[in-house]
């Protein structure tokens, strides 16, 4: 296998992928994550808009996996080029990093770049694709594995895996089944990518999608939503943490928790209490109700 070095996010696709990568013997020659040398530093820098910066803990986690860490500064991107020089790097591979690399580092870069997407590129570029695919009702995802350049998300493709999702499948069990597929992918195709062998294909800019982070009011439906787009999105997104609202066809909302959850006893669903019956296009959905109070 190539030696890579990895950009990783602090998110948990690019834990469960380190991991992944890990058990099948792949291991990085390194790892550089997001940071800032005092974390009270620039918590409000325009330029990251995805997560927080990587904690200590994290770092001192992935050195305990003996993977070598490099913490980077956004306003230092250049000493990218160095830890993969100094680590002797074929390729640098991207996962979830949250930091828009500049050209000059691109350019810089003693080796080619990669980033591995969690969805089917030209559709759902940046930071969370998944939670769009999940608001969009999608039965399929999958993974990519493309070329930075300097515009987000855009660079060749190189190879894609196609991935359904199932009805009630979780964000965490999805990115989970991701990572192991990605690392499947990177396998297969990055010594080929090293040895020359195979080059990117442009995608078609015409059938490019992208959405930005999530925001509160990101987390809304309404009764226009069939019952399973309503289920698909409440089932893979609720690990957000973020309350949804319902609203249903008179302008009412309603305030939710997240689906109804199901336990399979003497073959009937057992919900629990505290559910809402939600009228959808197609049907009635019950979900969780806000917390009292």
């Amino acid at each position: 296998m190539p030696r890579i070095v990895v950009l990783a996010g602090q998110s948990r696709f690019a834990k469960d992928l380190l991991d992944a990568l890990l058990d099948d013997d792949i291991a990085p020659a390194g790892v550089i994550i997001p940071g800032w040398g005092d974390p009270g530093d620039r918590h409000d820098d325009p330029r990251i808009p995805v997560q927080p910066p990587s904690s200590g803990a994290w770092a001192h986690e992935l050195a305990g996996r003996g993977l070598p860490v490099h913490r980077v500064q956004p306003e230092r991107l250049k000493e990218i080029a160095a830890s993969v020089d100094a680590w002797e790097a074929d390729m640098l591979v991207s996962i979830c990093f949250p930091y828009r690399l500049p050209n000059q580092m691109i350019s810089d870069c003693p080796c080619p770049i990669y980033n591995v997407h969690t969805s089917l590129l030209p559709r759902y570029r940046g930071p969370a694709p998944l939670f769009w695919q999940f608001r969009a009702g999608e039965v399929q995802t999958g993974i990519t594995l493309h070329q930075i350049t300097a515009d987000v998300d855009a660079g060749p493709i190189v190879a894609q895996t196609c991935v359904p999702m199932e009805i009630g499948v979780s964000g965490a069990a999805m990115e989970s089944r991701l990572a192991v597929i990605a690392v499947g992918l990177l396998r297969n195709w990055l010594p080929k990518l090293r040895d020359r062998e195979v080059s990117g294909v442009a995608q078609d800019e015409s059938a490019a999608t992208g959405a930005p982070w999530p925001k509160p009011q990101d987390f809304r439906l309404d009764a226009t939503w069939t019952v399973e787009r309503a289920y698909r999105f409440l089932c893979g997104t609720a690990d957000w943490g973020q309350p949804f609202i319902f609203t249903d066809g008179e302008g009412r909302q309603v305030s939710l928790r997240g689906p109804a959850e199901q336990e399979t006893s003497s073959g009937e669903p057992v919900y629990g209490e505290g559910l809402v019956e939600l009228q959808c296009a197609d049907g009635v959905l019950l979900a969780r109700g806000a917390d009292p109070g």
